[in-house]
């Protein structure tokens, strides 16, 4: 009795020992789900035998998987990861390869790369059925532990409605490109202007009557292109579109608790050239959440009226008597007016390098270099006219400090100048110099301001730092903050 237990022991330890994965062959792929987002299903090439194949991947260790393509979906992204731990797999000896067909006998390859990055594949058919093959070029899979050939994969896409990607609101931007994507025919055009013959989508939930919609980060391919977002209320197949912008959409009359969506798309009637279709988008405000202080115990309501990463470096903030707040962005060279009620930010001076903002003739006050690059600061200190929007007698001018130039790696030249607040059009202009020679450097340049009253006269108050005489490569710098002339 003993003898026959050890025996079927043996068989089972030897049949472990020597199984396959269920999806070693073509003829049965474990089939996978395409999402939105990423779920990531578990995988294993361990004890995986060898497929004959010619051209693509060729003949190589290899487990199968097949997808289909969603409804109006021509773009997916395939992504392998590797867990971390003791693994003889790698992102150089581990690829991707992408089949024409689901016949094992005739099928041909699409492609063959490596799992370094999820793989985006693009020009497939819609309502398709395709097989790929994770596979690798170790000479075999049984010389290590099973734990050290295991992997993750999914399959990802937005390019159709019925896959949009949730967005939540005052959360930080969601990365997206439009490469390889496809047109939505079913969706109205409704407000677009230009031509949305290739489209990603996001959804969110309306927290107000209001939301801000804005794209960062855009591609210069996409830049080129026209981007574009569409808001449309509705279910997939049912739309009805609500509002349209090129990089910033601020809704209203928005339903809290609805779902929306998004559509991403480049509006220039053009077939795609490049990758660089890149961008982010986020949605704004958050919910009003309750906040309790770490030290004083104090208990507020905290609320994001923009999303994270979404200023270029964000330098002054100061609380308007329009109940706005007047933000300056140091590396962007922007002026922001924001709602404090809603999160609305309105783009009321632009003074980046080579920005067309400001009328031609005025765009010697742009900056001259990089955005301040190398700089401590950049576009920084901003001040509100005492009589700003005053009822009876307004002074609507709004002064800023920003670096205009660039002399050496450590000295650049600081301006001040006077900008005047058009309350019909919602933009800074009639820049006017106040002093434009004022050192600037990459370490300790202050550039605050404020306006205050000296016996009843207000005075613009500007700080100027130490240009950071004495320190690192500053060191020979002449040190000159305690000195009273």
């Amino acid at each position: 009795m003993k003898n026959l237990t050890l025996l079927v022991l043996s068989l089972l330890v030897t049949l472990s020992l020597f199984s396959q994965p269920v999806n070693n062959s073509c003829s049965s792929p474990t089939t996978l789900p395409v999402n939105p987002t990423c779920s990531q299903v578990q995988g294993t090439l361990y004890q995986s035998t060898a497929t004959t194949k010619t051209g693509g991947c060729s003949t190589r260790f290899d487990v199968w998987y097949s997808f289909t393509t969603p409804a109006e979906t021509k773009t997916i992204v395939i992504t392998v990861g590797i867990p971390s731990g003791p693994t003889v797999l790698t992102t150089g000896n581990t690829y991707i390869g992408l089949m024409a067909n689901t016949s094992c006998a005739s099928s041909t390859s699409l492609a063959c790369q490596t799992i370094s990055t999820g793989r985006r594949f693009s020009n497939l058919a819609p309502n398709t059925t395709y097989l790929f093959r994770i596979n690798t070029t170790l000479t075999n899979t049984t010389d290590s532990a099973a734990s050290m050939y295991r992997f993750t994969v999914c399959i990802t896409s937005n390019d159709a409605c019925d896959k949009s990607v949730t967005l939540t609101p005052g959360a930080a931007p969601v990365s997206g490109t439009l490469v390889g994507s496809s047109a939505s025919p079913s969706v109205p055009v409704g407000c677009i202007a230009g031509n949305p013959d290739d489209d990603v989508w996001y959804n969110f939930k309306a927290v107000y009557d209001h939301a801000s919609i804005v794209l960062t980060g855009i591609g210069t391919d996409l830049t080129t292109a026209v981007p574009g977002i569409q808001l449309l209320s509705g279910t997939c197949g049912s739309f009805t579109s609500v509002a349209c912008g090129t990089t910033t959409i601020n809704a209203t009359g928005l339903t809290p608790g609805d779902t929306y969506f998004l559509r991403v798309f480049a509006g220039a009637t053009l077939p795609q050239v490049g990758t660089a279709y890149g961008f982010s988008i986020s949605v704004s405000p958050s919910p009003k959440t309750i906040v309790t202080g770490s030290r004083l115990k104090e208990v507020y309501l905290q609320q994001n009226l923009s999303t994270p990463q979404i200023l270029s470096d964000p330098w002054e903030i100061t609380y308007g008597p329009d109940d706005h707040l007047w933000v300056t962005e140091s590396k962007g060279y922007k002026v922001y007016r924001v709602n404090t009620a809603t999160g609305k930010r309105d783009t009321v001076l632009d003074i980046s390098q080579n920005s067309t903002f400001l009328p031609a003739a005025e765009q010697v006050f742009n900056c001259t270099f990089a955005n301040g690059s190398g700089a401590q600061g950049g576009c920084a200190g901003l001040a509100l006219h005492p009589k700003f929007l005053d009822p009876v007698s307004p002074k609507n001018f709004v002064y800023l400090s920003y670096i205009h130039s660039k002399q050496a790696s450590n000295l650049f030249t600081n301006r001040i100048v006077r900008f005047t607040y058009n309350t019909a059009t919602n933009r800074l202009e009639s820049p006017v110099s106040v002093c434009d020679t004022l050192p600037g450097s990459n370490d300790h340049n202050s550039q605050r301001m404020i306006i205050a009253p000296v016996g009843g006269v207000p005075y613009l108050f500007y700080a100027e730092g130490d240009m950071g005489a004495g320190q690192f490569g500053n060191t020979l710098r002449a040190q000159k903050a305690q000195d009273p002339d």
